[in-house]
């Protein structure tokens, strides 16, 4: 199939078809930008003369529906370098959210192969790349006529999501957005696996954003605290945005709620009574808590560490600050 087949193809579809077989994937060829030695005309190349943790071409972030699946397909060749083709990804609260098939991999592949794999989205975007290297290289490939069309409308992937016996973390965490957006929280809940950390971290962050009241929202936050959310990468940033002008009685309350009910080892979690400083593991995270808690009284001042890390030192009392210290400092420190 030359390329003039190939979009005659993706033409009759959208004929047939109407708006759920548009290509949103622009210049499928890569004529515009791409190298000679395509399958007619140019096409994309990747290349490296180095294993690299990640290099990617013609990255674009793509208007999509929510909840809705996609089908992205291309003809790809490459022999050595292990490179992933049709790569995507968008976000939840605690960063990528790579939800669809296993990513080809284009290896010992001389002649163009066909290749696809369907995706399905939480956000109204979704970033997109050809191909990829992630830890691959050195080595090279090649990607021409790529498409990226709708198969499924959000209601038909809810519903072949949910008739699945066996669902992927991304599957339930979609059947759990999917629910809230509609009003149910304790379907929401329903839907995820209570023992995934995870998963528990990620409702409660969405309970959280969606409260009604302060006392709710707060209520969350003690929940992503005790299913552990600065186990995951960016925690620090959801919970900056959700305690912003909390009072610190309340912030106190929640965090040593939280902190008591966690049952990890990672002393970043006392980011929740020292504000936005990131803390590292160990005896040092224990001693600079201790010495916000020293200093409990002293609102608003700064402190710089010998690190050179510098944070707000909230007002609590003594007595229940040590007892956080006592809760997670001293597991990280072991």
């Amino acid at each position: 199939m030359d390329k003039r087949i190939f979009l005659l193809a993706v033409l009759f579809g959208t004929l047939v078809f109407g708006q759920q077989a548009e290509n949103l994937w622009i210049d499928g060829g890569f004529e515009a930008n791409g190298v000679p030695g395509g399958r007619s005309g140019n096409c994309g190349r990747l290349q490296s003369d180095t294993k690299v943790h990640w290099k990617s071409i013609y990255q674009r972030t793509i208007k999509v529906t929510p909840f809705a699946t996609y089908e992205l397909s291309a003809y790809v060749k490459g022999e050595t370098g292990n490179a992933l083709a049709l790569y995507s990804y968008n976000y939840n609260c605690y960063g990528w959210y790579g939800a669809g098939d296993p990513h080809p991999v284009v290896k010992n592949m001389k002649e163009w192969t066909f290749v696809k794999r369907r995706i399905f989205t939480i956000q109204d975007t979704i970033t997109v790349m050809p191909l990829a290297f992630l830890e691959g290289g050195p080595g090279e490939a090649f990607v021409d006529d790529m498409s990226m069309i709708q198969v499924s409308s959000p209601e038909e992937t809810v519903k072949r999501i949910e008739a699945k016996a066996d669902k992927t973390s991304h599957e339930r965490q979609l059947l759990m957005r999917w629910r809230l957006d509609h009003g149910d929280a304790q379907a929401a809940w329903a839907a995820i696996d209570p023992n995934d950390r995870r998963e528990v971290a990620e409702f409660h962050c969405l309970m959280a954003q969606r409260a009604a009241s302060e006392d709710d929202k707060m209520e969350h936050v003690t929940g992503m605290l005790a299913a552990g959310c600065y186990d995951f990468p960016d925690a620090h940033l959801r919970m900056a945005e959700l305690l912003k002008d909390v009072p610190a009685e309340k912030r106190l309350d929640a965090c040593l709620k939280g902190l008591k009910a966690y049952k990890g080892k990672n002393a970043r979690h006392l980011q929740c009574l020292t504000g936005d400083m990131k803390v590292p593991n160990g005896t040092w995270a224990e001693s600079k808590a201790r010495l916000a808690c020293e200093g409990g009284r002293q609102r608003g001042r700064r402190n710089r560490s010998r690190r050179k890390m510098a944070f707000r030192i909230w007002a609590m009392p003594d007595i229940v600050c040590r007892q956080a210290v006592g809760a997670v400092g001293h597991r990280a420190a072991r």
